[in-house]
């Protein structure tokens, strides 16, 4: 009898410590990389060509379900893209996710918003991320003085109070909270509260009027003062040299000086057919240019604003006046509304002295006869309507008693400069 030699493959009959067979390992990156160069292995299927299409960052075309576990309600992003709301069952299952990592947003009513990273598998998978409850609501009451009040809280929500509301009351959540209340008119307020949850924080708010006024600054230099071409008050032209300076950009308005009149006590403007009701202007003429003011007036809201802000506030110089007028003409608001007081004392021969460094005026003004009065007089500048345009009334000069008023005499002011 010959001999008869059989040959065993492990892979074909390997088996495992029950004593089952073994299926033969399946290949990976190492197991090809052993491979001897030179041979090829034939596949029991030709390959399908590849697709055009770029390759995808997640490789496999396997798509599985994921379901999210989370109270009724719940809205589900996935990769920054709403995949909907999680319904009464308590479930929201998002289809055809790719193996791999995904950004997980979850946000319910009543906790804190989850956002992770979620690495989903090859099968279907259910999660249920770890919702914090939210600690319970604290609340705001918001007491204004002004209605028209806009009230911001945390930079991220405001709320402005109507006519009759006096008080807003404001679900926030606990901690420390940053106010801010603003208002045209008005100074900004601002202020930090503590809110706990379950409790009710009050807030008293009370607005201040704000003082402040546009400035115009007017930079140290020489400028060429009167026109030779104009009336004869305004000659000659002469070269003035003027220090650095701050104007406003438009007269003292009716809002403005009521803050003097309400502090001071001083009368109202009052005129021929023109008046303030107690201490209040006329309606809608906030911003209107005050008039029936006399230059004493003026010069006391100077000192009574100079009081109230730390800053030296003064009436202008002609000089300077003219100077703001002539640089500044684009920015100069208002001008040729009314007329202006001056600090100066009126000398209808003033330039003939041709005074060249800050020009004060005359120490004393000539008299003068006007409406059958007589006496000195102070510099008004800037003309009313009809004095053409505001390279012409620059120049312009005229003058009226400092104890009187008229319905076309208002003023501006200038702040001096700290060195």
């Amino acid at each position: 009898m010959g001999l008869l030699i059989l040959v065993f493959s492990h892979y074909a009959f390997a088996q495992n410590p029950a004593g089952r067979e073994q299926p033969e390992p399946a290949r990976t990156n190492k197991n090809k990389s052993a491979a001897k160069p030179g041979k090829t292995v034939k596949a029991d299927n030709p390959a399908k060509p590849a697709s055009k299409r770029a390759p995808s960052s997640r490789s496999t075309s396997v798509r599985a379900k994921l379901t999210i576990i989370a109270p009724p309600g719940t809205a589900v992003e996935v990769d920054s893209r709403p995949r909907g709301f999680v319904g009464e069952r308590g479930e929201l299952t998002v289809p055809g996710l790719a193996p791999g990592d995904h950004r997980l947003g979850v946000f319910a009513d009543g906790y804190e918003p989850w956002r992770e990273t979620f690495v989903m598998s090859v099968a279907s998978t259910r999660f249920e991320p770890p919702l914090k409850k939210k600690p319970p609501a604290g609340r705001l009451a918001l007491t204004v003085d002004e209605p028209g009040t806009e009230i911001l809280i945390d930079e991220t929500r405001s709320f402005t109070t109507t006519r009759w509301q006096v008080r807003l009351i404001v679900e926030v959540e606990p901690g420390l909270r940053q106010l801010r209340a603003i208002k045209p008119g008005f100074e900004e307020w601002s202020g930090t509260v503590t809110v706990n949850a379950d409790e009710t924080a009050t807030v008293n708010i009370e607005l201040k009027r704000s003082l402040d006024m546009e400035m115009l600054r007017v930079s140290e230099g020489v400028f060429a003062q009167g026109d030779d071409r104009g009336a004869k008050d305004q000659r000659p032209s002469h070269q003035v040299a003027t220090s650095e300076f701050e104007i406003s950009r438009a007269e003292v308005t009716n809002r403005i000086y009521k803050f003097f009149v309400d502090a001071t006590g001083r009368p109202a403007p009052q005129g021929l057919d023109y008046g303030w009701d107690g201490n209040n202007y006329p309606d809608g003429q906030d911003d209107f240019p005050v008039v029936f003011v006399s230059w004493e007036d003026a010069v006391a809201f100077c000192a009574w604003l100079s009081g109230q802000t730390g800053h030296r506030y003064r009436l202008p110089t002609e000089a300077e006046w003219e100077k703001a007028a002539r640089l500044g003409s684009a920015q100069y608001k208002t001008a040729g509304r009314v007329w202006e007081w001056c600090s100066d004392w009126y000398d209808h021969d003033y330039y003939k002295l041709r005074e060249r460094i800050n020009p004060q005026g005359p120490p004393r003004g000539k008299p003068y006869k006007i409406l059958g009065r007589e006496g000195e007089t102070k510099v008004i500048r800037g003309g009313g309507f009809g004095f053409g345009s505001m390279t012409r009334r620059a120049a312009e000069r005229s003058y009226f008693f400092p104890t009187m008023t008229r319905s076309d005499i208002g003023f501006r002011i200038v702040r001096e400069v700290k060195k």
